[in-house]
C-alpha cells in the first residue's frame, strides 16, 4: 500500500501523525505532510532539483533540437518556457527528459540531441509494432533496475499491497530504491597516495629479472592498452555485457602483479598511472560531461597530475576499486546510466515483443575513453541549470 494525502487515516500505521490529524474536512494539514515526507525520502536538495528539471529534444527547436526549460502535467502536456505551442508526450516527436541524462548519452555515446531525435523519429525510424506511437523505438529500451516505474511515484510502502499472491505487487520501500534519485553526475575525488613500506622476504632471482624497470613497463602498458576498436568490438557482442572484457581483464592483471611480491607491489603501485588508463576503458568512471565537472568539482591537484607521465601521486588503484564496489547512491546510478547508454549505442533490430524485427536502430558509438579534459559548453549546454 502505498501513503498519500488521499490515504484515509485508518489505514496509516499505528502511531502516525496522519492517524490522529485530520483538518475539519478530512484533509491532512500542509506541514504535516511535508514533516511526514522529510522523514521518509532523504535524498539531498541537489539530487531532487536533478528531477525536477525537464527539457523536450524535438524538431520544434530546430536550432539545437533542445527546448527551454519545460514543466509536465500529470496527463502528458508539456509547457515550454516561452513557447505558446503546449507539446503531448502521445501526439508530439518528442523526447521528454531530465539535462542531466540528456548530457550524459550524449557526452558517453559521441552524438547530439539531434542526432539523438533522429534516431528516434526521423524517417524511417519507426517500425511497426509501436508505428502509430510518437514515442516509436523508447519502446526497445530497457530501463534496468528502473523499469516498470513509467510514473510511478516514489512513495512510502508499509505493506504487501496482496501479500501471499504470488503475481501481486510488492513495491520496495522508499528506503531501498531511494538510490535512483541519486544524481549521477557526483563522482568522489580521488585521493593523493600513501606511500607504504611493504616488510617481508625479499624476491627471488627469477621474480627481480621482471623487475628491471623498462621490462615490466613495458609488460604493464602492453596489458592495460586496449585499443577503442577492442572495446567496441566486444561490447556489441552481448546484449548482457556493459564492460568490455578486455577492460576488466586489464584491471584484475594489474590487481594480481601488485600481489606477487614486495617488489612488484612497489614497481606496480609507482605506476598509478597505469591504473588511470584501466580506469579509461571502463568509460563511465571518469567525469566526461559539464554536468559531471560542475557537480564532481575534483581538485586542480588531480588535474595537474594528470600532466605527470609516469609516477602519478593520486590513488588511482583505490579511486577503480571504490567505482568497482560503488558504495554510494550515485556511483550505483550512473552505473545503471551506463548501462541504458551502452544499450542505446549498441542498438537493436526493433522491440523485442515484434515479429518482423526489420528495422534496425541505434544512438551513438562505444568505447568511450575520457581524459581528464573539462568538455567546454556547446549548443544547448550554454547557460542551462542541470539543478
Amino acid at each position: 500500500m502505498f501513503l498519500t494525502e488521499y490515504t484515509e487515516p485508518e489505514d496509516w500505521p499505528e502511531g502516525s501523525k496522519l492517524r490522529e490529524r485530520r483538518n475539519s474536512d478530512g484533509s491532512i494539514p500542509a506541514e504535516i505532510l511535508d514533516e511526514i515526507l522529510d522523514e521518509i525520502i532523504t535524498i539531498s536538495e541537489r539530487d531532487g532539483a536533478v528531477w525536477e528539471r525537464y527539457v523536450c529534444v524535438t524538431d520544434e527547436a530546430s536550432e539545437t533540437f533542445v527546448s527551454p526549460p519545460c514543466d509536465v502535467d500529470d496527463v502528458g502536456r508539456v509547457y515550454v518556457e516561452g513557447w505558446t505551442r503546449r507539446l503531448t508526450t502521445r501526439e508530439d516527436r518528442m523526447l521528454l527528459i531530465h539535462p542531466v541524462c540528456l548530457a550524459f548519452v550524449c557526452r558517453h555515446n559521441g552524438i547530439t540531441p539531434k542526432q539523438l531525435w533522429e534516431t528516434f523519429h526521423a524517417e524511417g525510424s519507426r517500425y511497426q509494432y509501436y508505428k502509430d506511437e510518437p514515442t516509436a523505438l523508447i519502446h526497445c529500451v530497457d530501463y534496468f533496475e528502473n523499469k516498470m516505474r513509467s510514473g510511478q511515484a516514489f512513495e512510502y510502502h508499509f505493506d504487501e499491497v496482496y501479500p501471499g499472491e504470488e503475481d501481486s505487487p510488492n513495491p520496495e520501500t522508499i528506503k531501498e530504491i531511494e538510490w535512483l534519485l541519486a544524481r549521477p553526475t557526483y563522482l568522489p575525488a580521488p585521493q593523493k597516495r600513501k606511500l607504504i613500506t611493504m616488510q617481508g622476504p625479499s624476491s627471488r632471482a627469477g621474480g627481480k629479472v621482471l623487475v628491471i624497470p623498462e621490462l615490466l613497463d613495458n609488460i604493464l602498458e602492453h596489458i592495460v592498452d586496449v585499443p577503442a576498436n577492442v572495446i567496441e568490438s566486444e561490447l556489441k557482442e552481448s546484449h548482457q555485457t556493459f564492460e568490455a572484457p578486455s577492460a576488466v581483464t586489464a584491471a584484475k592483471t594489474l590487481l594480481s602483479m601488485a600481489q606477487v611480491n614486495r617488489s612488484f607491489y612497489q614497481a606496480v603501485s609507482n605506476r598509478q598511472d597505469l591504473f588511470f588508463t584501466a580506469i579509461q576503458n571502463f568509460g563511465w568512471m571518469l567525469p566526461f560531461s559539464s554536468a559531471d565537472w560542475a557537480d564532481s568539482e575534483w581538485p586542480d591537484t588531480v588535474l595537474e597530475d594528470r600532466a605527470i607521465s609516469r609516477g602519478s601521486n593520486i590513488d588511482w588503484r583505490g579511486y577503480m576499486l571504490r567505482c568497482v564496489n560503488k558504495p554510494t547512491p550515485h556511483l550505483r546510478n550512473r552505473w545503471r546510466l551506463h548501462k541504458m547508454a551502452v544499450q542505446f549505442a549498441r542498438g537493436g533490430n526493433g522491440h523485442r515483443f515484434e515479429k518482423d524485427r526489420t528495422c534496425f536502430w541505434n544512438a551513438g558509438s562505444l568505447a568511450l575513453k575520457p581524459d581528464l579534459q573539462k568538455p567546454e559548453a556547446q549548443g544547448w549546454e550554454v547557460g542551462v541549470e542541470w539543478w
